[in-house]
């Protein structure tokens, strides 16, 4: 679903007095960095012993629009969209999809997400989990599975 047709069916159903223009403005503006967070994510990265990958539910054009304004291509090799793979989290078909796009196994793979209802399917597949309720939270979840940050 594209963002115009997720709009059409979610804000637009109804006359209003904005445009999907100024929804989509005002929505991309939304959009602030989380520099503690961004500065592990490239700290890990920069080491090179992972591949990491995001995971999000959002529109290609939202994703797009946070990959550039962020800078994120550096630091991941990969962008698991709901918009590219037609699954949400958190639906198992989600979960079953990205790790076969990046054909990793389960029990090597750590997923990071502020939602624990989001961490249970990917549990149930053996994928070890780090809720980030934020960046300590991280950092202490991934030294009790032996990463070093």
């Amino acid at each position: 679903m594209t963002l115009v047709e997720y709009l059409d069916f979610t804000l637009f159903n109804v006359t209003r007095s904005f445009t999907h223009e100024d929804f989509t403005e005002f929505m991309f503006s939304q959009s602030a960095p989380k520099p503690a967070a961004l500065e592990l994510m490239t700290r890990l990265s920069s080491l090179g012993r992972w591949r990491m990958m995001t995971m999000n539910n959002e529109s290609a054009e939202l994703n797009e629009y946070r990959v550039g304004l962020f800078g994120l291509k550096p630091i991941f090799s990969a962008f698991v969209t709901s918009a590219y793979i037609g699954a949400q989290k958190p639906h198992q078909r989600f979960y079953d999809r990205a790790l076969a796009i990046a054909h990793a196994d389960p029990e090597r793979t750590v997923f990071i997400d502020d939602r624990e209802e989001n961490l249970a399917p990917a549990r149930e597949r053996g994928v070890r989990c780090v809720h980030a309720t934020d960046t300590d939270a991280v950092c202490a979840g991934l030294a009790a599975l032996g990463i070093r940050t």
